[in-house]
C-alpha cells in the first residue's frame, strides 16, 4: 500500500514539475515574448491581449493562452488588470515545445 501511494506522489510530482517551473520563473522583460494564460471563466486570452493593448505574435488564437510581445514595462500590469491569470516567459515555453 505504501509503495502505491509513493508511486502516485512520484508521478504527480513528475507531471507537475515543468508547470511549477514555468510559473515560478522570473517575469519576461520588455521586448520579449510572453505567454498569457486566461482564467477559464473570464473570457479568452485573445480578448485580454486586446484589452491590454498587447500585440499578439502568433497566428493561432487558442482560447486560454496567447503569445504577446511586451512593448513596455507596464504591459504586464495591463495584462493582469485585464484578467490574465498567469504571464510567463513565452520564449522558454516555445523552447520546451520545440523538443
Amino acid at each position: 500500500m505504501h509503495r502505491l501511494i509513493f508511486m502516485i506522489f512520484a508521478v504527480m510530482f513528475t507531471a507537475l514539475s515543468p508547470a511549477i517551473a514555468l510559473v515560478l520563473q522570473e517575469k519576461p522583460a520588455v521586448g520579449e515574448v510572453a505567454l498569457v494564460l486566461s482564467k477559464p471563466w473570464r473570457g479568452t486570452a485573445g480578448e485580454i491581449a486586446v484589452r491590454a493593448n498587447a500585440p499578439e505574435v502568433s497566428p493561432v488564437q487558442p482560447p486560454l493562452g496567447v503569445f504577446v510581445k511586451l512593448d513596455s514595462s507596464e504591459t504586464i500590469d495591463r495584462l493582469f488588470d485585464s484578467g490574465a491569470w498567469v504571464v510567463v516567459n513565452g520564449e522558454k515555453v516555445l523552447e520546451l515545445c520545440a523538443y
